[in-house]
């Protein structure tokens, strides 16, 4: 099976919110309520999206953006069913290229990343591309649900 990061297009990011994993949707839909997929995809079509290819299909969006001024950044992703094999391609390329090249923006100090502390795959995924837990979020989702906050800092 053959894996290609390519920039993100609306039409990749919206086949793949349309056919978001259930655990991703939780996730989304805990920070933003119900949301229309092509409207998260609109969302992250912004400073750092990729889309991960797996045989040529979408399988997998993440990325970054600015969440605060040019100092913070947000990292994302969501996933389809079908994005286990791929998983190897974007960890190696958040770590060796898009945290990379955020850090070294003059005026960026912090790429953050939330995962609902239930999604224990995410959580993991996190600490294993070199994020650092910082804390726990009790109630930010919108139904109380607790997150964790991760951090990349230069």
């Amino acid at each position: 099976m053959a894996v290609e990061i390519i920039p993100a297009s609306f039409r990749d990011l919206s086949y793949v919110a349309a056919n978001i994993r259930p655990e991703d949707k939780a996730e989304c839909e805990a920070q933003m309520g119900e949301i229309h997929y092509m409207d998260l995809a609109a969302m992250h079509l912004r400073d750092f999206t990729n889309i991960a290819l797996l045989d040529g299909n979408p399988v997998c969006a993440f990325g970054a953006c600015r969440a605060q001024g040019e100092h913070l950044w947000a990292a994302w992703s969501f996933s389809t069913r079908r994005v286990a094999p791929a998983i190897p391609a974007v960890t190696r390329h958040i770590k060796r290229v898009m945290i990379p090249e955020i850090t070294a923006l003059p005026e960026a100090q912090r790429v953050e990343a939330r995962a609902m502390a239930a999604n224990v795959m995410a959580c993991r995924w996190l600490r294993l591309m070199g994020a650092t837990e910082r804390c726990d979020l009790p109630g930010y989702g919108r139904g109380g649900e607790l997150f964790k906050l991760y951090d990349w800092t230069r």
